[in-house]
């Protein structure tokens, strides 16, 4: 130990908060807390001095020293090295191979929008994901829902996933749906009886997406949950908030009106589908204004320790020169408490 350097793993990373810090595991998708004195050292002595020559010059932390880098290397959050300098830390600039990353349209097939016309407006942006929520179906609703989904089979899609405000289609519809492997489906509504669990192993296809039900009610304009259960932890969402607001970034909604928005229940419009190009207003530099404000820069969500992991789709005001957060969350940093929002 006394020749060896401590040294986190590339994808553990300490955050550091008003009252607590943690290191966030992005690989095993985990975080613990750890002291602010601790935290301290692995950002200083322990990058600059080797084990032996930190516990010499703290000789009354030693035995904690000690105690607490032992740990951490036994939890798998480090180890220790000889060789620091081959052990780079990981760069978190943030890149994504498409255009944006999701496109969430409420589908109401009782309004006048021709959402074939619309669908194919939407995939000219060239996004990842599509999220369709169904809120009004005719009674040959398969057909219906089924020429959405033909148009695409061709498109450079990585997940569809279908969400139904009531129970409408038989089995045999839904699994039709599903045959495109990139396609899921969730109905809110069901009775109790129905609810299914997720099955990755779904007819033997590892990760294919499964048919889910739910007695839950669908609420688009429910404000959102937050907790320790609702975290991402992952790497892509860690580096991507480094310099995004990720609930709203590279993301863009059509209502069941087909107004264009930053998120289904925000207030603020930026067009129409019938009237404005989908291209255009995404584009711009209006409606990608809040896509760039990290936590970083939010009140109270700068001084959290979770702000790399909190995964919030609040709309965001500028009081002078301060970014806010429209709805409040349930952690205090300040207490560092989760509280009860009224």
């Amino acid at each position: 130990m006394n020749g060896e350097y401590f040294a986190l793993y590339a994808n553990v990373f300490l955050v550091e908060g008003a009252v607590e810090n943690i290191l966030v595991d992005t690989h095993k998708h985990r975080y613990i807390t750890i002291r602010k004195t601790i935290s301290a050292l692995i950002k200083n002595d322990l990058k600059k001095a080797t084990m032996g020559e930190v516990l010499k010059k703290y000789p009354n932390w030693a035995e904690g020293v000690k105690a607490y880098t032992g740990y951490l290397i036994e939890e798998d959050f480090a180890f220790l090295t000889k060789e620091p300098h081959k052990f780079p830390e990981m760069d978190l600039a943030y890149k994504r191979p498409y255009d944006l990353d999701t496109a969430i349209v409420v589908v109401n097939f009782g309004s006048t929008i021709d959402y074939p016309s619309l669908m194919e407006a939407v995939l000219n942006v060239n996004i990842q994901n599509l999220l369709l929520i169904f809120k009004s179906v005719p009674e040959l609703c398969f057909e219906a829902i089924d020429a959405l989904i033909s148009g695409f089979k061709q498109s450079s899609l990585v997940a569809i996933q279908l969400y139904f405000e009531r129970p409408e289609l038989n089995g045999e519809a839904l699994e039709k749906l599903t045959s495109d492997l990139r396609v899921s489906v969730k109905e809110f509504g069901s009775p109790a009886t129905a609810i299914l669990e997720d099955d990755p192993d779904r007819d033997g296809l590892v990760g294919r997406p499964t048919i889910r039900k739910t007695s839950q009610v669908l609420q688009l304009e429910a404000l959102q949950e937050y907790g320790p259960e609702h975290m991402n932890l992952s790497l892509s969402h860690f580096i991507e908030a480094q310099k995004h607001v990720t609930g709203l970034n590279a993301k863009f909604c059509i209502d069941a009106n087909g107004n264009i928005k930053n998120e289904l229940r925000h207030p603020t419009i930026f067009g129409n589908v019938s009237s404005d190009s989908i291209v255009e207003v995404v584009a711009s530099a209006n409606f990608q204004t809040k896509w760039q404000v990290a936590n970083d820069l939010v009140e109270k969500c700068k001084d959290c320790q979770f702000r790399y992991s909190c995964y919030s789709n609040s709309d965001l005001k500028k009081v002078g020169n301060q970014w806010y957060k429209v709805e409040a969350c349930t952690f205090n940093p300040y207490k560092n408490q989760w509280e009860r929002v009224e």
